[in-house]
């Protein structure tokens, strides 16, 4: 073969590689992703506005709506936006001019400038358009957002600025929080699933609420024969980057434990006293929860 035929099919084969990633979030290519693929139950179609127009409909269904993530960051960033699939990484990332958003489908949650945001409800891949949740993904690119109520029934209302974004995430967490949140999260649950994981950082937070409890992180932390970490020394080892995201998530409002304050591996430690004297809300991983 000659070197300028090897050239041509190199250059082939890379067109196709590039298209492939392109044509991936229609979700013919989603190979491999934690996304729903039927309709959400039981939706309503509710419609969008963008500065006053009309931008499309969302699928609202158990109080969460949806849209098309590529129409909607086309609609609020212009048409030179392009989406790429990561079958690998099972990520899904939006970029365009100054601006790098990745979602991670299969722990249901997207970055950009360092902040984390949960997508509540997961993804869904509705006739091969990709939906995720509007709030989120709103919150993501500056667009500020609220539903109103009209005869016909609700209606979200969108407001873009261009040139607006989200804090980055450098000033917007607390620093010490982070710090030790994450340190917690780590040593108490560093080999759980992402949603154990911020369980612990949710009950570490819900004591911060709690008057019962002192009122900041690291007070709740190195509360007296509160967290065997403490006294064994776990807490001052190195968190993991999963355990770093799982305490961003936690500090924007993340929450899969409700109301707990409580947990334990019943592996581990005698469950015995929760059971009687608090109120059990469920278990993910290795741990149980309790309010």
């Amino acid at each position: 073969m000659s070197k300028k035929l090897k050239t041509l099919c190199a250059l082939i084969c890379t067109a196709a590689i590039m298209l492939t990633m392109c044509l991936s979030v229609s979700g013919i290519f989603l190979e491999g992703a934690n996304i729903n693929t039927a309709t959400p139950a039981g939706f309503e179609e509710v419609p969008v506005y963008l500065n006053g127009r009309f931008m499309s409909n969302a699928l609202m269904s158990g109080g969460t709506s949806y849209v098309s993530i590529d129409e909607f960051c086309e609609s609020i960033l212009g048409q030179n936006c392009s989406l790429y699939w990561d079958s690998d990484e099972g990520t899904l990332t939006v970029a365009s001019e100054n601006l790098d958003l990745k979602l991670d489908l299969a722990q249901h949650y997207l970055s950009i400038n360092s902040r984390y945001l949960y997508l509540s409800g997961g993804v869904y891949n509705i006739e091969g358009a990709v939906y995720v949740p509007i709030r989120p993904i709103a919150a993501a690119l500056g667009v500020s957002l609220s539903v109103a109520s009209r005869d016909e029934g609700l209606v979200i209302r969108l407001n873009y600025r261009e040139g607006s974004s989200i804090e980055n995430g450098e000033t917007f967490y607390n620093s010490e929080d982070l710090y030790w949140l994450s340190r917690v999260i780590y040593a108490e649950s560093g080999n759980q699933p992402l949603a154990g994981m911020i369980g612990v950082g949710n009950v570490v937070l819900n004591r911060v609420n709690t008057p019962s409890f002192p009122d900041s992180v690291y007070e709740v932390i190195f509360q007296q024969g509160q967290f065997s970490v403490v006294d064994n020394g776990m807490i001052y080892s190195a968190p993991s980057e999963r355990a770093i995201i799982a305490a961003k998530l936690c500090l924007e409002g993340c929450n899969t434990v409700g109301d707990s304050l409580f947990f334990l591996n019943p592996e581990i430690s005698s469950s015995a006293w929760f059971d009687s004297c608090r109120i059990f809300r469920m278990s993910i991983g290795e741990h149980y929860f309790y309010a």
